[in-house]
């Protein structure tokens, strides 16, 4: 899960990492050529294109939908930034270790690419091709790199190329598989399996079962019935030259921990089999912090189970790091101050390393559209009821996106009077606790007298269901610390409050349909409702009620988490259909801020040192 930091820091998740719905065709990943290099260049956002010195640009037939201006537009909504690192903290010894990285980072993109839609590979080769005969066409490609397809994650999926529809199933199902067939098949075979006796035929049902709802497979259909093949097999080309890269980063890392992950996780990408080095990620000592494999479900639009690659290469920021540590020790406070019975509160495992760092590379699903401010992982709740998670943090890319799109915002956004608790630090301490509450709630429910996990219960509803409850809940946290653990001041209260409401025009415009920007219009609606957050209609500016804040944002959670507990999916659909709704007002104060981007297009300095 996707986004938080020092004390009081970070708060609108992406990330989070961090993605919304998919895919079409019956064409295969494997029926499609390997592409002779990286499907996505190794600098994957294109600058901010201009087009054609002086000459108008002509929209081509292909381009059915947006018309070459409007993709260029749609480009000048991302702010470029180079991603800069401490280059004295980056040592010429640890250069090659994290060449060997990049280079195994990069696999991630072709295989995203696929995951995305099996045709993407040949829409790529034609934009290239297009570009090549007609320069003014390279707006469109630019794009396309940037959302991994041809459909503006930003704008509910629409195509900005071609008319094709982005199916649900992204490329993670066979096109002609409806969520309904698919749900009526899995009650079948649950069912013959509450009654089978036999103990070989009861173990190929479970074998099917659990392979049609795995992280890691995909499904197609053959003479009509549903077939599975797990990722290993279906990406080996590219997860087999990642795995080489990562074994030569692994013979030239002197730390011990990265060897053994790197080790483990290279073995991992050939089985599907990720819990033993999800331990020992969670035991990643030293200056590189390193990430890679299947983990956000997001892209999965259908059902919510398929997990997309991604690549993180980050280099730890020591300073924040050791400030952050202190606060494993409030976990539990954090969880008592959420507001759901005792009864129900995880037995997640205690370990809560918390790293603050600086992005040198990342790619896959993570570098689609919007980029993430930090992520919760591993996911796997058997991995965090025994050991716990790690909380990853982006200095450099919260200070990027606090200066180039949420100051401006906030400008125009929130009453000039209170426009002076709009800080830094509460952006970013805010997105640590969002994160921190990711890892606390019910994770486990008893369903049939079997423990079954809370997402998978909540089923396409959890995404957005479980944003709320981390954005919101990170605000009862915060709440806890300053008046009940005197650990945080009146002011920063009051900064984490504003920065947060001005931070929710942030994330919708990333659009409303995706889980981050639903969880946000649900909080602000709620807190509208109750006059915890006051809209001038006249001014359209908003005002947030210190007095009414603390009881509305507990009672919002109090919601989301009686649904959880219920691991009630009706419930989940009937409160997010009432509240992540976009009223009028909303509409309206976002229409001031066309200037505005909504987001950063990263370009990372590393690469230059290492050409």
């Amino acid at each position: 899960m996707r986004s938080f930091l020092p004390l009081f820091l970070m708060t609108a998740l992406l990330s989070c990492s961090g993605k919304p719905p998919r895919n079409e065709s019956s064409e295969r990943p494997s029926d499609l050529p390997p592409p002779p290099m990286l499907v996505v260049p190794a600098d994957m956002t294109p600058p901010v294109a201009n087009p054609s010195a002086g000459e108008p640009v002509k929209p081509k037939p292909k381009s059915d939908v947006l018309s070459l201006e409007e993709v260029q537009a749609a480009i000048g909504r991302f702010h470029p930034v180079k991603l800069t690192y401490p280059q004295e903290e980056l040592t010429e010894d640890l250069l090659p270790v994290v060449a060997k990285l990049i280079e195994a980072a990069r696999a991630m993109d072709e295989i995203f690419l696929l995951q995305v839609s099996p045709e993407n590979p040949a829409r790529l080769s034609e934009l290239r091709a297009a570009v090549e005969k007609d320069a003014t066409q390279k707006p469109l490609l630019d794009y396309f790199i940037m959302m991994y397809g041809p459909w503006d994650r930003l704008d509910h999926n629409k195509p900005f190329w071609g008319t094709a529809r982005k199916p649900a199933g992204a490329g993670f199902y066979d096109a002609g598989i409806t969520r309904q067939a698919f749900e009526t098949h899995l009650s079948t075979l649950e069912a013959a399996l509450a009654v089978e006796k036999d103990r070989i035929r009861k173990n190929t049902l479970r074998s099917e079962l659990d392979g049609l709802k795995s992280l890691f497979t995909v499904v197609d259909r053959k003479d009509g019935a549903f077939v599975f093949t797990p990722y290993h097999e279906k990406y080996k080309e590219p997860l087999a030259r990642a795995v080489a890269a990562m074994e030569e980063a692994a013979k030239l890392t002197q730390e011990p921990t990265l060897r053994r992950y790197l080790t483990l996780r290279a073995k991992a990408l050939q089985d599907d089999r990720y819990q033993e080095s999800d331990f020992a990620w969670l035991d990643l000592k030293g200056p590189i912090e390193f990430l890679i494999g299947p983990y956000e479900v997001y892209e999965d639009g259908l059902m919510g189970y398929r997990a997309a690659y991604e690549a993180f290469v980050n280099l730890i920021d020591r300073d924040y790091s050791a400030r952050l540590a202190e606060l494993k020790s409030y976990r539990k406070d954090l969880d008592e101050a959420l507001p759901y019975d005792a009864k129900f509160r995880s037995s997640r495992g205690k370990d809560l390393p918390i790293v603050v760092v600086n992005q040198l590379f990342t790619a896959g699903d993570t570098r689609a559209g919007v980029q993430t401010m930090a992520f919760n992982l591993p996911n796997d709740e058997e991995v965090r009821r025994k050991k716990g998670f790690k909380l990853v943090l982006f200095k450099n890319i919260a200070q990027a996106k606090f200066e180039a799109v949420l100051m401006p915002i906030a400008k125009t956004v929130i009453n000039p009077a209170q426009i002076e608790h709009v800080t830094f630090d509460a952006f970013f301490t805010h997105t640590l606790y969002h994160e921190i509450t990711h890892g606390l709630g019910p994770a486990f429910l008893k369903v049939d007298r079997k423990e079954v996990e809370v997402r998978t219960q909540l089923k396409e509803y959890y995404a957005a269901n479980e944003e709320a409850k981390a954005d919101v809940g990170g605000l009862v946290g915060l709440e806890a610390m300053a008046n009940v653990k005197k650990k945080v001041s009146e002011a920063a209260l009051k900064a984490g409050y504003v920065t947060f409401v001005a931070s929710i025009f942030r994330s919708i415009r990333f659009g409303s349909g995706e889980a981050h920007g639903k969880a946000n219009l649900m909080a602000f609606n709620y807190l509208v409702e109750q006059k915890a957050v006051v809209v001038d209609p006249a001014t359209l500016t908003v005002t947030v009620a210190f007095d009414r804040m603390p009881q509305a944002c507990r009672d919002f959670v109090a919601e989301i988490l009686k649904i959880q507990i219920a691991g009630d999916p009706e419930a989940a659909a009937a409160f997010e259909k009432k509240y992540a709704e976009l009223p009028q007002s909303v509409k309206k104060i976002t229409a001031k801020l066309d200037s505005v981007p909504v987001d950063i297009a990263t370009t990372y300095a590393v690469l230059e040192r290492l050409k």
